[in-house]
């Protein structure tokens, strides 16, 4: 996906309550992160695994059970401040 983010979603009907970062009743918004070093295709895979692991079965009726959104992006294609810091961690997390 060069040049360009793919955001995919997990579709949720019901409109969000309360404050923001708080979804419904007890739930709130959670935010993960990963980078991972990829051919386009094992990147492809990853973010397959991990749609699945969010909402199993892609066929149901009505809205998801946990709404959802995922974005993936080459590594470059993201802006200086979120590279830096990804850089930054990419650098202690390679020191021996």
């Amino acid at each position: 996906m060069p040049g360009m983010c793919a955001v995919r979603k997990g579709f949720f009907s019901r409109a969000m309550s309360g404050p923001p970062g708080r979804a419904d009743n007890d739930r709130v918004v959670f935010k993960f992160s990963a980078i991972i070093e990829a051919t386009a295709d094992d990147a492809e895979r990853a973010a397959e695994a991990m749609q699945r692991a969010l909402c199993p079965d892609e066929n149901h009726d009505g809205p998801c059970q946990v709404p959802w959104t995922m974005t993936q992006c080459r590594f470059e294609d993201l802006d200086d401040d979120e590279r830096a810091m990804w850089e930054k961690d990419f650098a202690n997390d390679r020191r021996p």
